[in-house]
């Protein structure tokens, strides 16, 4: 026993020799207590050997002799590809959002905004607007309430919501349908959440609107783990929503500072409720009529919630509070650069 102590104090000195400021080495051979030979039928304790194994092995993966907190998280396998990158309309700031099944996608850093859809509305003709074949059969012409005054979801929005249609605050009184066609021409989709029970589909997409609002389930908000009244745009009414406090209803994206994921995504609680792509199949597949689809954060006019308040709506339901925002697949070269983890040039 004698041996095998002073062997492994002799390795753990060599192996980085760094002792805690302040604290004087010990010799875990000059300093025990004179060797005392056992009495047959008993058995040495095994705590020395045990403390100076974990010392070992504390020493030989991270270098310190007693620093046990310290541990170097894994890298992800995307970890090589840009945190962030424009999207092909320069309108969008995308944002890689890492999931724990070593993959990742991309997603808007901020809610759609009116300049973004009014490109839409110009562009594609009406005839080659991409409809989702699943649910949106039921769906013949564009939402255009920034130019239609007799908007039924307009009349909706609060009196001093001081110009709801200005091009930089997000688009709202859209369907599901609206949001997805958006997305598809702007060469993404709607960001998906899949249901663990498997009574929601498409299968197979991942969580990424909720990997995103969690830091990858790390948070149970997009800024941490303690709730904040005050951190987004929610909680208005309009028995409460004058001009002598703020302006009423959704602000620009970004407004709120604080209401943002360590990775730089703004706004997923709050602002606007937002479209996901989600949808109940416990009702016959008759993509002819609307659907029930998922929406998920909350808009100006909810409360304060975790990154898991969801609700099921009619996907033909507009309203002054409910919006969306993109996800966008990585390309082939980005998902051979994650397969190889090869850092970009």
């Amino acid at each position: 026993m004698h041996r095998v102590v002073s062997s492994l104090a002799g390795f753990l000195r060599s192996c980085g020799g760094r002792e805690r400021p302040g604290r004087q080495a010990v010799d875990v051979v000059s300093d025990r207590a004179p060797e005392r030979r056992p009495r047959a039928g008993t058995f040495h304790s095994a705590a020395p050997l045990t403390a100076v194994c974990l010392g070992l092995c504390q020493c030989a993966n991270v270098g310190g002799f007693d620093d046990f907190s310290a541990a170097t998280p894994p890298v992800h396998a995307c970890a090589s590809l840009p945190a962030s990158k424009e999207d092909d309309s320069g309108l969008s700031l995308l944002i890689r959002v890492d999931e724990p099944a070593l993959n990742c996608t991309w997603i808007d850093q901020k809610e759609v905004t009116v300049e973004r859809y009014r490109r839409f509305l110009a562009a594609p003709p009406a005839e080659q607007v991409n409809w989702d074949s699943s649910y949106c059969d039921w769906k013949v012409r564009r939402s255009d309430p920034i130019s239609d005054p007799k908007d039924e979801c307009v009349a909706q929005i609060l009196p001093h919501d001081e110009q709801p249609f200005a091009p930089d605050k997000p688009m709202r009184c859209v369907d599901f349908c609206d949001a997805q066609a958006f997305c598809r021409w702007e060469g993404k989709e709607l960001c998906h959440q899949e249901d663990n029970l498997g009574l929601k589909e498409p299968a197979g997409k991942g969580r990424e609107w909720f990997m995103a609002c969690t830091n990858t389930t790390t948070t149970v908000y997009p800024w941490g783990d303690d709730a904040s009244e005050h951190h987004c745009n929610t909680g208005q009414a309009a028995d409460n929503c004058t001009t002598q406090t703020r302006t009423c209803g959704v602000e620009r994206g970004g407004e709120y500072s604080q209401c943002v994921t360590k990775t730089g995504v703004y706004d997923l609680l709050g602002n606007v409720d937002e479209w996901i792509y989600d949808c109940n199949t416990l009702v016959p597949p008759d993509s002819s009529s609307p659907r029930g689809c998922l929406t998920m954060g909350g808009g100006y006019d909810a409360t304060v919630e975790s990154c898991r308040l969801e609700r099921t709506l009619l996907n033909d339901t507009r309203l002054p509070s409910l919006g969306f925002r993109c996800c966008a697949a990585l390309t082939g070269p980005e998902d051979r650069q994650r397969e190889l983890g090869v850092p970009k040039d």
